[in-house]
């Protein structure tokens, strides 16, 4: 995937601490723009992880595979699992 931007901001929540705001576009596996945005209001997980990559990659894989099966439909709708490669 290619970055195509990056914008990162904090916002200052009334009441609370501050807190790290990130957006950014990537492309998809089908060339698609993907936004973080677009998932706003969910638990987010992301996985930084390499194409390439013969022996920890895959462990990582199984174990999101793993979570995103115990969440089901229970919580499944409110939390998005984002795989990035980095290479």
């Amino acid at each position: 995937m290619k970055m195509l931007r990056f914008i990162s901001k904090a916002k200052k929540l009334a009441g609370a601490s501050l807190t790290l705001t990130l957006d950014f576009i990537l492309l998809d596996e089908n060339g698609e723009p993907y936004a973080l945005s677009d998932l706003e209001g969910k638990v987010i997980v992301i996985a930084f992880l390499f194409t390439r990559c013969p022996d920890i990659c895959p462990v990582v894989s199984a174990n999101l595979h793993y979570v995103a099966d115990q969440l089901g439909d229970a919580y499944g709708e409110e939390v998005a699992i984002l795989s990035i490669t980095v290479d």
